[in-house]
């Protein structure tokens, strides 16, 4: 399994969110629980490509520091990672596009960024660019945005520009507490069940770990039900041979560490389904999974 990392994804800013700063960490954990996975290298995007999905004079602001970036700050550490941010995804997109295999962008910071502004840690929306490479391929996109909060600046781009035959989910709509635990999964089993990804060439999946319930931002899924939550996307990609994209997203439990760890157990989870090396998705995750009912699907762009 490919990773698309490089250092220079990382920034470290003061901010409250540590995302900018966490694939150094995670992806040293992973490749010292699973040494196998294979580190791929890409190119940074220019800012120029970011006119595709963003207003020109927004990406113009903001590199140029008149406009603060999704963290609320002038920092140009953060502004020069995030090409390699979007490049990552972008170049995890690709590969999967053209191999049918899965690919992991351990990255974060882009879903509440809409067509003219940022906010939300998130700055440029790489999910909405990687789904406009894909249209421009002639193919067709799915986002399932499993962080814990709606993401609302991909909607707004979906909204501002002309991208056909995008399908976007966004779980952090619908489901905010732990009573919703159970509406949760019973939506993700009714997308399995589903046609939802009938027709579609590529799934962008955020698998955001703020949606655990000891997340200070987020409060709906157990650590058990989050490793229920990844098998049932894995599997309906898996069972439809949809190629998969997935990231990291948000987190913000203290220490860091605990972020990390359920970022590796959506890594086992994969691995488990993908590589059948099982670490994380036992056969009982797959039997609660299967049990659960099911909800309307998501809506089409």
């Amino acid at each position: 399994m490919k990773l698309f990392y490089q250092e220079a994804q990382n920034a470290f800013p003061s901010s409250y969110s540590p995302s900018a700063g966490k694939p150094k960490s995670v992806v040293a954990q992973w490749l010292t629980k699973w040494p196998e996975l294979v580190i791929q290298g890409f190119d940074p995007i220019n800012a120029e490509d970011l006119y595709q999905i963003h207003a020109r004079t927004y990406v113009d602001a903001v590199f140029s520091l008149c406009e603060s970036n999704g963290f609320g700050t002038f920092d140009v550490d953060v502004n020069r990672s995030l090409l390699h941010t979007c490049g990552s995804f972008l170049a995890a997109t690709s590969y999967a596009l053209d191999t049918g295999d899965v690919a992991v962008s351990p990255t974060s910071g882009f879903h509440h960024a809409g067509y003219d502004h940022g906010g939300g840690f998130c700055t440029f929306n790489g999910l909405a660019l990687a789904a406009k490479y894909v249209s421009k391929q002639g193919k067709r996109t799915a986002i399932l945005d499993c962080d814990q909060h709606y993401g609302d600046g991909t909607d707004d781009i979906l909204r501002s520009i002309a991208l056909p035959g995008v399908k976007h989910c966004s779980m952090g709509e619908f489901y905010h507490q732990p009573r919703d635990a159970g509406d949760y999964l019973a939506k993700l089993v009714e997308l399995h069940d589903s046609h939802w990804l009938d027709g579609v060439d590529v799934l962008l999946y955020q698998a955001g770990a703020d949606c655990h319930v000891d997340d200070p931002l987020g409060g709906v899924l157990t650590t058990k039900q989050m490793r229920q939550r990844d098998l049932l996307v894995f599997s309906m990609a898996a069972a439809r041979r949809v190629p998969v994209v997935w990231n990291l997203a948000g987190g913000y439990q203290k220490p860091v560490s605990k972020v990390v760890e359920l970022h590796s157990n959506t890594m086992a989870v994969c691995l488990s389904l993908y590589n059948g090396i099982e670490q994380c998705a036992t056969s009982q995750d797959q039997q609660d999974g299967q049990a659960m009912g099911g909800l309307s699907a998501c809506s089409e762009a």
